[in-house]
């Protein structure tokens, strides 16, 4: 068990505070919940979409640093957003937007829980590359797979945006491990980062399976119904913890259990193929972009 943790009280956050929370954040994720909208319309022109990336200049600086980034790059800078998104085309942009709102996002780290920028990089990206392949083979969407791997993080996030707001009582990040964080997190805010992500996302317009599947990503047999995404999201935050690049304080969460693994339509042989396959794809996306670049 892990040794009790001290709270000064408890907060027990509404869905109210949590919005207002997020609003501490960038608006990138927002920004990237219309364009998924939008692209899946399929009727929707450069113009519109330029409209929704410009209304975050940050947005549009790490647009054009991805775009002009050796992923993308053409013999010459593309220097506006409408440029950008005619080099990369429509099937291509939600990609380059999902690495430029995860370099938005994870400048800060979680210095609450002890995470540096470029470990919750890594793992965001890796979770993310996951879910795409893996929802892709099964039939579904993997662009909104894509997404919610890229805005795991966002609920504790607001959790750290919450112990600067209401002055609270930090604790060592070195003792949020082997559980501890789930305790810290119910018995700071009365809810689980997992459970503020799902409000974030449905207050985003994220479809509720979406939503659903973020709340029980460390549980998946408890949702009802058991569906596929939920275990899917699981697996693959296991995957990231096993190859190196989970997030510290997760450690034991993600156990990688037969139930989980059927769960999400594999057998277990299955993600242990495809850990070394999520790697090279990782690895090679990394070698081409830097945090900062």
């Amino acid at each position: 068990m892990p040794p009790p943790l001290p709270y000064l009280k408890c907060i027990n956050l509404t869905t109210r505070e949590i919005v207002e929370l997020s609003t501490a954040l960038p608006s990138a994720p927002r920004i990237l919940a219309r364009v998924q909208a939008a692209l899946e319309r399929r009727r929707v022109s450069t113009e519109q979409l330029v409209e929704l990336v410009q209304a975050d200049a940050g947005l549009c600086g790490a647009l054009l640093k991805v775009a002009n980034g050796s992923v993308f790059a053409g013999e010459a800078a593309v220097d506006s957003v409408q440029e950008a998104i005619g080099r990369v085309g429509f099937k291509e942009l939600h990609r380059l937007l999902g690495l430029a709102v995860v370099r938005q996002l994870c400048c800060p780290g979680l210095p609450v829980y002890g995470v540096a920028p470029e470990r919750l990089w890594e793992n965001s990206i890796m979770v993310a590359l996951g879910l795409l392949r893996l929802v892709e083979r099964a039939g579904g969407n993997g662009p909104m797979a894509y997404t919610v791997g890229l805005l795991r993080p966002t609920g504790m996030m607001v959790l750290e945006a919450a112990v600067s707001r209401y002055q609270l009582r930090r604790v060592a990040s070195a003792s949020l491990v082997d559980g501890a964080s789930e305790l810290w997190e119910r018995g700071q805010f009365g809810l689980r980062a997992a459970e503020v992500t799902e409000v974030l996302l449905r207050h985003w317009g994220f479809p509720e399976e979406v939503c659903e599947a973020m709340r029980y990503q460390h549980n998946p047999i408890e949702q009802p119904g058991r569906p596929r995404v939920p275990a899917l999201l699981n697996v693959c935050c296991g995957l990231a913890q096993q190859l190196g690049y989970g997030l510290p304080f997760e450690k034991g969460q993600w156990m990688l259990s037969g139930d989980v693994v059927a769960q999400a339509g594999l057998k277990m042989g299955d993600a242990e193929a495809f850990a070394p396959e999520l790697e090279r794809e990782f690895k090679e996306l990394r070698s081409r972009l830097t945090l900062r670049g």
